[in-house]
This record gives C-alpha cells, structure tokens and sequence, in this order.
C-alpha cells in the first residue's frame, strides 16, 4: 500500500525510503505508521543482506554495499508500474 500511495520507493540502496505525500502529511497517525513499517522492513532487508554475507564464501563484510546494489536492481527489475525507483545515478523516477 505504501508503494501504491507514493509514500515508499525502491532506494539504490536496496532499502525503501519514506517520501511524504498529501496522505501522509493530512494523516500524522498514517504517517507515523508508514515510517514504521518501512523501518521495519528495511531491518529485515538488512538482516537478510548480512546472512548472505554471512553464509556466503564469496563475500565478506566489506560486500555489503555489493549485495545492496544487487537486490535494488532486482526489486527495481520487480516494481509495479507507478513504483517510484531509485536509479544508480540518484535519480528517482516512477517505472513504466
């Protein structure tokens, strides 16, 4: 819902990132609760990440931002039409 509503998008980083919108700017509750569950999210997506890293013999510690980089092409590869989706250069863009 957060995507569809415009308050999330696909970070470069392999994180989402909170963007405000009229919802969440008329909604503190809303608003509050998005940030929530983005943050929550974006610590399971770390968790994730580091056991890659963890049972992984090709990377170490230092491959993080790798492994980051890996899964933001793959979830902007997965985004809906309309997601917003940060591209490599910074840009944010809505995909087609």
């Amino acid at each position: 819902e957060f995507k569809k509503t415009g308050c999330a998008g696909e970070g470069s980083n392999g994180l989402l990132v909170f963007f405000e919108t009229p919802k969440t700017r008329e909604d503190p509750k809303f608003k509050t609760f998005a940030r929530s569950i983005i943050q929550q999210e974006n610590e399971d997506r770390m968790a994730i990440y580091r056991r890659i890293l963890a049972t992984n013999e090709h990377f170490g510690e230092n491959d993080l931002p790798k492994i980051q980089k890996l899964s933001a092409s793959l979830n902007r590869d997965n985004a809906r039409p309309g997601d917003k989706i940060q591209l490599d250069d910074g840009r944010w863009i809505q995909k087609r």
